[in-house]
């Protein structure tokens, strides 16, 4: 997400927990975008979290927790993102259980709830 870090970086998997494959694909793309990478994994979205929004900003501190695993997780491992999903689902129920869903919903909720969460 710098342009200092080593190439191998950021080569992290994320565990699919069932159908996830959508969830995983769209965080991906999020937390490979240097600016979403450099603010959430370098802590700098910190000061900015918004404790009277709706959600408190548990969806900004766990996105902020996957994207910090992937780059600091040894390459070609992965990351759980249990958590993030629990949240997702406990505020978006459309994204409850393992079954497939899709993943340009799934980023306009993650977009719009840091957006509340910021």
């Amino acid at each position: 997400c710098d342009e200092t870090l080593n190439l191998s970086q950021g080569l992290t998997g994320l565990d699919n927990l069932g159908n996830t494959c959508f969830m995983n694909s769209a965080l991906q793309c999020l937390v490979h975008a240097q600016t979403v990478c450099a603010y959430f994994a370098g802590g700098t979205y910190e000061q900015d979290i918004l404790e009277k929004s709706p959600m408190g900003g548990q969806l900004a501190e766990n996105f902020a927790k996957v994207c910090g695993g992937i780059y600091q997780q040894p390459s070609f491992s992965s990351v759980n993102p249990s958590v993030l999903k629990d949240v997702i689902s406990r505020w978006a129920p459309q994204f409850t259980g393992f079954n497939q869903q899709d993943a340009h919903e799934l980023l306009r909720f993650l977009l719009d709830g840091l957006s509340e969460d910021l």
